[in-house]
């Protein structure tokens, strides 16, 4: 009986964790904005040949065309997501 009972506060326990899991998944999922500027890059203006550099910051999807600029970015990244908006 005690082993039903200790099976049974695990199987409780796990099941009230997997809601919490599905919940936070379901607020989170937004998409990003979508990067305006085509295939010119936001920091130096030039053209992003390929995929270039992709990410997402504050809810803003950003291209950049090479690792200079997004250490350019990382520096002052407000003033380059102004340009975005």
């Amino acid at each position: 009986m005690k082993k039903l009972l200790a099976l049974f506060a695990v199987s409780t326990s796990l099941a009230g964790l997997t809601g919490c899991i599905n919940i936070e998944k379901h607020t989170t999922s937004t998409s990003p904005r979508p990067y305006p500027l085509g295939d010119k890059c936001v920091v130096s203006g030039d053209k992003i040949d390929g995929n270039g550099i992709r990410f997402v910051t504050n809810g803003q999807e950003v291209r950049l065309c090479c690792k200079d600029c997004r250490a350019e970015f990382n520096k002052n990244p407000g003033k380059f997501l102004a340009k975005l908006n």
